[in-house]
């Protein structure tokens, strides 16, 4: 979905995360511009994981999980 704030296109992303058990859902408003970096920081304040911990991001393509 893309919305318009200012004149500037905004979209709007779900994300859906898992980490463990736990399974949580969050919208990211972003410009096209939503780098690694941001989406870690992301993560780490979703499920409150500290900057320190090791974390591995993958997302699921036609059924296999990939890492990014």
């Amino acid at each position: 979905m893309v919305a318009t704030n200012n004149g500037q296109q905004v979209a709007m992303t779900i994300l859906k995360a898992r980490f463990g058990s736990d399974v949580r859902k969050s919208m990211l408003h972003h410009a096209n511009d939503l780098t690694l970096n941001d989406l870690t920081l992301m993560i780490q304040r979703i499920f409150k994981i500290g900057s320190a911990e090791a974390i591995v991001l993958k997302y699921k393509d036609s059924g296999t999980f990939l890492g990014v």
